[in-house]
């Protein structure tokens, strides 16, 4: 096997100071980036899309799926009734 001659050898170098370059440009522009909903405002949105999501599985789950009305599967006997079930005492 040949050593690799001085232009190829340049070329990597050449390569690598491009990839350097590239690498430190991507972090000075994270660093620099503006966020546009700070964390707190993005947990509540999430918060509520996964609370939303449930009400909607809920719904969807009582009330098409189980022959159950609509409104039946958010009134308070009817999660009553669902705990009976779960912790028969």
């Amino acid at each position: 096997m040949t050593a690799p001659t001085s232009e190829v050898r340049h070329q990597h170098k050449k390569k690598e100071g491009f990839l350097k370059a590239a690498w430190n440009d991507l972090q000075q522009a994270r660093k620099n980036r503006v966020k546009l909903f700070p964390l707190w405002l993005r947990v509540m949105i999430v918060s509520v899309l996964m609370t939303v999501s449930a009400l909607i599985g809920v719904v969807v789950g009582y009330a098409f799926i189980g022959d159950g009305s609509v409104f039946d599967a958010l009134k308070p006997s009817t999660w009553n009734h669902i705990m009976e079930f779960i912790v028969k005492e």
